[in-house]
């Protein structure tokens, strides 16, 4: 053995170490050892390759380094050298859901979409119905983010959850907006007067919470000097009297706000006057009628102090305290 050529016939093997034609043939050299102390091995003719996967595996045809001469036989793997025990060591299989450790189920070092933990907090604070709305906007774009990632992205169940709750969060939004909507209209409905011709009646189906049925103002009429010269108006002003009919509902007996207390006459000034219960212009005051039968209708009168030279536009009956007010329009002044 030599590290270069001898001549003709040697030959380099896989050591890289030059062998003469004798070792070829099983002289000697043939043999393979290995020194314990050195922690090496040689190998000889039919000696396994280093880094061989298969035991046993011979590399048959020419040697290119040795200047094309044949290797004789084949490579045996030499004595002591078997396989481990028990075989091939067992193969090592994948992650558990293809992730690395501390990451299951995902690949190693992926992150949690920022979008997706938005999405879930802003469907649950609602500010109103604007974080549905974007809670729905940022979990779809985080789970189109999560599926280009290809699994550096997680945080697809958070981003679901989100537009979950968003979504229902949005309809009962919606419906409550409408609710409101729809209350407030009532509201205004009931709130703003309805105008009559004079004459005609205001009435409340089923009867109302003053227990009328209808109300109507059949005339209005000012200035108004009164039978009774004793009676007299305050300084600056003249008296109003409108004639009404007050009808108590069939399933009540009288009536609460029976006589003039939810009456009041709106100038074109834009003042308002109430009823003066003090001074009667004009019998019979509806004021001293206290009662009513069930269905019985009572006509009387309601006495105004108005500014003097003022124009009275219409007057108004407050109806169920406030509520569906009726408004019977004035038309002109007819003293009396």
């Amino acid at each position: 053995m030599s590290d270069v050529s001898g001549g003709p016939g040697w030959w380099q093997a896989s050591d890289l170490k030059w062998y003469a034609p004798d070792v070829q043939s099983g002289g000697p050299a043939a043999s393979a050892s290995l020194d314990p102390n050195a922690g090496a091995q040689s190998f000889g003719a039919g000696a396994p390759l280093p880094g061989a996967s298969l035991p046993g595996a011979s590399l048959p045809g020419p040697d290119p380094m040795a200047g094309g001469q044949p290797l004789p036989g084949s490579y045996a793997p030499a004595a002591g050298f078997g396989g481990p025990p028990g075989g091939a060591p067992p193969g090592y299989g994948g992650m558990p859901g293809g992730g690395g450790p501390g990451f299951p189920g995902g690949a190693v070092g992926a992150s949690t979409s920022g979008l997706a933990v938005v999405a879930l907090i802003l469907s649950i604070i609602w500010l109103g119905g604007l974080g549905d709305v974007l809670a729905i906007i940022f979990g779809l774009i985080a789970l189109s983010q999560i599926k280009a990632a290809q699994g550096m992205k997680t945080g697809k169940g958070l981003a679901v959850a989100g537009m979950i709750i968003g979504t229902l969060g949005l309809v009962a939004t919606v419906a409550l907006y409408a609710a409101i909507g729809l209350g407030v209209h009532a509201i205004n409905k009931a709130l703003t007067p309805q105008t009559v011709a004079m004459g005609q009646a205001g009435t409340y189906s089923g009867g109302s919470l003053t227990g009328l049925s209808s109300v109507t103002v059949n005339s209005f009429t000012y200035p108004v000097t009164p039978a009774d010269s004793s009676v007299t108006p305050s300084s600056g002003n003249e008296f109003a009297v409108a004639h009404v009919q007050e009808c108590a509902a069939s399933s009540q007996q009288g009536g609460n706000y029976l006589g003039s207390a939810l009456f009041l006459v709106n100038l074109s000034d834009g003042n308002t006057v109430s009823p003066d219960s003090s001074n009667v212009a004009q019998t019979p005051s509806i004021d001293r009628i206290t009662s009513a039968n069930a269905g019985q209708c009572v006509n009387g009168t309601i006495t105004f102090q108005i500014p003097q030279g003022s124009t009275p536009s219409n007057i108004e009956y407050l109806g169920d305290s406030i509520f569906h007010p009726y408004r019977w329009t004035i038309s002109g002044s007819t003293g009396g």
